[in-house]
């Protein structure tokens, strides 16, 4: 796939890098700006959660990076640490991949470009496999088991011996038929830092502003 690198932070704007909570003590225009971060980070776990993706953690622990509020310009930058695989794999989940035969999700600005099954992405694979026979070791609980629960039962259940065969089976269909998109981050983004989050912000400033969303380089 594609290199996410470039890809791996959304810089919003905000200010209190130790959370959201104590905003009493804040500035009018700070709490708007850490209400909307805390939002904006709520609302995308909520979506990641709602389309299952939840397998270990890693894609929903979106927090703050880094905070600055210093000189004439304020920012926060949410994302993953750099320990956290999902921070070079995010944008593919979230805009989905185009797969090789079947061409969706057509609107993904991403797309494989063979049909090999080879290094990282079939280690992932196997890594992923290997994963869950260990969540399964662990649990202890037996009936009425969540959906994940589930899941994680049934993947768990592979054969140590043939973990290595089913990723690579798993890495020819993902290509094939693409991965799907959870559009976390316009969905995030459209419930926080949207027109009403900018009337509100430009009235405690007393005048019209602009508010700049990049990627980080």
């Amino acid at each position: 796939m594609a290199n996410g690198k470039n890809l791996d932070i959304l810089e919003l704007v905000g200010s209190s890098k130790d959370g959201y909570s104590a905003t009493v003590e804040l500035d009018s225009v700070t709490a708007l700006l850490n209400k909307a971060a805390d939002k904006f980070i709520k609302t995308a776990i909520q979506r990641i959660n709602a389309k299952g993706k939840v397998d270990t953690g890693e894609l929903q622990d979106i927090k703050v990076i880094l905070a600055d509020s210093s000189g004439k310009n304020t920012g926060i930058e949410i994302g993953y640490d750099k320990q956290n695989p999902a921070r070079e794999y995010w944008m593919f989940q979230d805009s989905g991949v185009k797969g090789l035969d079947s061409g969706q999700p057509a609107l993904s600005p991403y797309k494989f470009k063979k049909h090999t099954v080879g290094g990282k992405f079939l280690q992932r694979l196997i890594q992923w496999y290997t994963r869950h026979k260990n969540y399964i070791k662990q649990e202890t609980q037996k009936k009425n088991l969540s959906n994940i629960q589930t899941k994680r039962k049934r993947l768990g259940a592979t054969a140590q011996s043939k973990i290595k065969g089913v990723a690579y089976a798993t890495g020819k269909k993902i290509k094939r038929e693409g991965i799907k998109a959870i559009g976390f981050k316009d969905y995030a983004m459209g419930k926080s830092f949207n027109d009403e989050f900018y009337k509100n912000l430009s009235k405690a400033l007393g005048k019209d502003i602009v508010v700049y969303i990049k990627k980080s380089t």
